[in-house]
């Protein structure tokens, strides 16, 4: 992958996802890794594509093999979701992901 600016606030650090269904703990956090060791965050930020798995775009099927590769249990519903929560993540940072999870008080 070609080098990319710096991330977007909190991806670029050490998370936990425990506040997600324990189904989708393993599947997210290893996705994440892949994002965060090949420095993807800024493709993911501007994908503008309908979907994630009929997308045509290079790098971003290379980013979804690489991530499929550490996860290789994906569906393409699974991969489509993992993708589109990375691309949240990208686009509004780990809090704000997180905060969509937690229940308000």
């Amino acid at each position: 992958m070609t080098m990319l600016p710096p991330p977007p606030p909190n991806t670029n650090m050490s998370v936990d996802f425990s506040f997600l269904p324990a189904c989708d703990v393993a599947m997210i956090t290893s996705a994440y890794d892949v994002v965060k060791k090949y420095e993807a965050w800024d493709l993911l930020k501007s994908f503008d594509g309908e979907s994630f798995i009929t997308s045509r775009d290079p790098a971003i099927l290379k980013l979804m093999h690489k991530v499929n590769d550490e996860y290789p249990g994906h569906s393409d519903a699974s991969l489509g979701c993992t993708m589109r929560d990375l691309e949240f993540i990208a686009k509004y940072g780990f809090d704000v992901y997180r905060s969509t999870f937690l229940p308000k008080k």
